[in-house]
């Protein structure tokens, strides 16, 4: 608890303690910042105590700095690259999950107003996924199917002839519907990290 700490040494440390979901580096850039913040303050005329009050909680401040840096990797991982290319949609699909539950930790409406619908676009998501591979694999055997039993099937030619089309026609449905999944997963992934940020900010502007 803020009340407990005393010195700009012990908040520092406490915040160390907090921030060890973070990479090393990046915790290192951090408490330098922290520290400058510290020592700008001071030289200012402020009391250690004073600014530590101002910066609240070490862990409140370890929430909001880890929420902050998970949701600008995402936002980075969402931009096309140099060659145009952008990341696998299930990448995507898993830094927004660690930015949504980085920020749920904010605040406790989050829960109802970021993780809940998450949750629910997510399952949306996989039930198209497993629709589409189903009708995939469907297809996929009935080709394989209708070629294995071509030569003993007593149906004319013309029968196996429309079975085939109408199985390749089946894959090529569940093919193109895939693409379309990749192509809406993606689009959730980047309206759920706008979205985010949107809340973000009403949650620093709050503090």
């Amino acid at each position: 608890m803020v009340h407990t700490i005393k010195t700009q040494q012990d908040y520092l440390q406490e915040l160390k303690a907090h921030l060890s979901p973070l990479p090393d580096s990046e915790k290192a850039d951090i408490l330098r910042d922290q520290e400058e913040f510290f020592r700008e303050a001071i030289a200012n005329g402020r009391t250690e105590l004073d600014v530590i009050g101002s910066l609240g909680e070490p862990k409140q401040l370890a929430r909001a700095l880890i929420a902050e840096s998970r949701l600008a990797a995402t936002e980075i991982l969402m931009k096309p690259t140099d060659d145009g290319s952008k990341s696998p949609v299930s990448d995507q699909l898993k830094a927004a999950l660690r930015a949504v539950l980085a920020i749920v930790t904010l605040a406790p409406f989050n829960l109802i107003f970021v993780l809940g619908p998450f949750l629910g676009l997510l399952g949306c998501l996989l039930a198209g996924w497993v629709v589409g591979a189903a009708f995939l694999i469907a297809g996929g055997a009935s080709i394989f199917f209708i070629f294995t039993e071509l030569n003993t099937a007593a149906a004319s030619i013309w029968a196996h002839a429309s079975s085939v089309f109408f199985a390749l026609g089946v894959a090529a449905a569940s093919v193109a519907f895939l693409g379309f999944m990749a192509w809406v997963s993606s689009l959730v992934a980047q309206l759920t990290v706008k979205y985010l940020r949107w809340n973000l900010q009403i949650i620093q502007a709050k503090a």
